[in-house]
This record gives structure tokens, C-alpha cells and sequence, in this order.
């Protein structure tokens, strides 16, 4: 049986198999490992995976250990992770590069199917939260948000009954109007139940959909235990049309707004801050479209969150 003592201390790589043998109180040590809770007196700091998909591609176990040895604490996997490659493959790369999985992002065909699976991909990785990061398009009307909500509080219940948590990650779109004020957001935060559904903000989204994040956190306390630190080139917001032909052009947004965390303009420092309001705690950096050289842009967005009076 792995204490908390051995999660606090010991090495990711023990985690990870003890995780993956189903023994709840491992599970339990593996979430304290690696959750917000302050390491050294600093917080955690992990990364999306996709920020580093091509290196992946390359060779995912240096790809992983050069996170590792920048400094990232642990890791948020993403369906590519484990369909371009086994799921051994991957659990052995992330044991060899000593990094946890905290959470897991899924494809909406792993979302749509059965929870169980979803359930069951999740537990491999040792991770405690699966979360989807899509609406389809087709369903970004009153009626599809609805109708996604009511299948978010099932899911999360399914989550829930095999020790794990179900979170949706958001992007801009969901804060456009669609019925007089209201918007996807609004119906996915109310009509989902606060102790099934939570909820992954990625903040250069949320600021692009023009939201006041402190008041989000202070309408929904505790739903936010997640969050994507990505920064953004303010100067550039007011060329930003919702309403443009370049709204949904994810490539383009990248390239003009998006850059390393510390190298934008975001109050990061504030809105983390209100961790007692907003339940948070991950911290997780990500980069959609990352400079060259790949490992000075990520280490430079972990310095910055490291550099926070949190």
C-alpha cells in the first residue's frame, strides 16, 4: 500500500504503478502528490501535453523527460497521447520520465461512448480527472448546450463512482451569446450539479471571450479545479472580431494573440489567487503554437507561475 508520506516523497514512477493496480488509497496519494498544494513553499506546475505534440511525435519518452528536467511537476495527457501510440507505451515513457498524470483530456467519440471506457482510460494513467475540451459545432445552440449539460451530470456520476472527477475545458466560443445574454458557459455551470461536473478554465480563452474571471469564480465558488496558463498579446485583442470570417480560425489566434506565460499581459497572479473562491487546484501551463526553441518556451512559462506569490 503506497502512504502519503510515499506520495509526497517518493517518485512519480511508483505512483503511476500503483495507480494503474486500482488500490484506492494509491489513487488518493497519487491526487495529494501532485495536486495544488505547495511543494517547497511553491505550487505545482504541470503542462498539457499538446503544447509539446510534434516533440511527441518525435520521441515521446525525451519529449517527457525534457519536462521533467525543466522542472514540471506533472503532466496532462490528451486522447492523442494514447491512441498514437499503446497506452503501455506511454505509461512506460511517463515512468521513465518520473511525471504523474493528474488529468486527462478525451475526444468527444471517447465522450459520446461508454462512460466506462472513458472511466477505464483515466484509471490507466493514474489520473483523477477526465475532461472534455470540445462542443461540436452543431451543438452550440440552447438546445445543445442543454443537451450536453444533461449528459455531463451523467458522466460525472459515472466518474464519481469509479473514484474519479469529470471536468469540461472551455474555449471563447462557449461565452458568446446565444439566447438574449445567456451563453454555452452559463448553461453548462447551471444545469450541471456542482458535485458531479467541474470545470477546467483555460484563461487566454476565457480573456478572449471577454469574461471577468474573478466574477466567474465569485458566481460559481469551487467549480474551477483546473486551469490552462497561456498567455496573451493584449495589444492585439481589439483586432478580434466574434462576428469576423477569423472568430473559429484557431491557427491564426495562436499566431497573433497567443504567447508564453510572463510574456503577455494576463493577471495571472490575481485571478490564481483566488484559489479560497474558485476551488483551484492545478495549475497546468500550455502553449497551442509554441516558439522555437521548443524547451525556452516551455521553461520560461514554468518560471513565471513558479515566480508568483501564490
Amino acid at each position: 500500500m503506497l502512504t502519503r508520506r510515499d506520495a509526497l516523497w517518493g517518485g512519480a514512477s511508483a505512483l503511476l504503478l500503483a495507480a494503474c493496480s486500482g488500490d484506492g488509497d494509491a489513487k488518493q496519494a497519487m491526487s495529494d502528490a501532485v495536486s495544488y498544494k505547495r511543494k517547497a513553499g511553491q505550487p505545482r506546475v504541470g503542462i498539457q501535453t499538446y503544447t509539446i505534440r510534434d516533440a511527441m511525435t518525435e520521441d515521446t519518452g525525451a519529449a517527457l523527460r525534457m519536462l521533467k528536467d525543466v522542472g514540471y511537476d506533472f503532466v496532462e495527457t490528451n486522447d492523442r497521447d494514447f491512441t498514437r501510440i499503446s497506452m503501455d507505451e506511454l505509461l512506460s515513457a511517463l515512468k521513465d520520465a518520473d511525471l504523474p498524470v493528474a488529468a486527462t483530456h478525451v475526444g468527444t467519440d471517447l465522450f459520446r461512448g461508454d462512460p466506462q471506457v472513458m472511466a477505464d482510460k483515466a484509471k490507466q494513467l493514474g489520473a483523477e480527472y477526465a475532461i472534455l475540451s470540445w462542443t461540436p459545432d452543431e451543438l452550440r445552440t440552447t438546445a445543445g448546450y442543454t443537451e450536453m449539460a444533461e449528459r455531463f451530470n451523467m458522466v460525472g456520476q459515472a466518474m464519481l463512482d469509479n473514484g474519479l472527477r469529470f471536468a469540461y475545458h472551455n474555449h471563447h466560443f462557449e461565452f458568446w451569446p446565444i439566447d438574449g445574454p445567456r451563453n454555452g458557459m452559463a448553461i453548462y455551470l447551471e444545469e450541471t450539479d456542482p458535485d458531479k461536473v467541474w470545470f477546467e478554465l483555460d484563461l487566454f480563452w476565457s480573456a478572449l471571450g471577454r469574461q471577468d474571471v474573478p466574477a466567474l469564480f465569485r458566481a460559481h465558488p469551487g467549480r474551477f479545479k483546473l486551469c490552462h496558463i497561456k498567455d496573451m498579446n493584449t495589444a492585439m485583442l481589439d483586432s478580434f472580431d466574434r462576428n469576423g470570417p477569423n472568430a473559429l480560425d484557431f491557427d491564426e489566434i495562436h499566431k497573433g494573440l497567443m504567447v508564453n506565460v510572463g510574456e503577455g499581459d494576463l493577471p495571472f497572479e490575481q485571478w490564481l489567487s483566488m484559489s479560497d473562491v474558485s476551488g483551484m487546484e492545478y495549475l497546468i501551463t500550455e502553449h497551442d503554437a509554441p516558439p522555437a526553441p521548443l524547451r525556452d518556451s516551455v521553461a520560461t512559462s514554468l518560471k513565471t507561475v513558479r515566480g508568483y506569490s501564490l
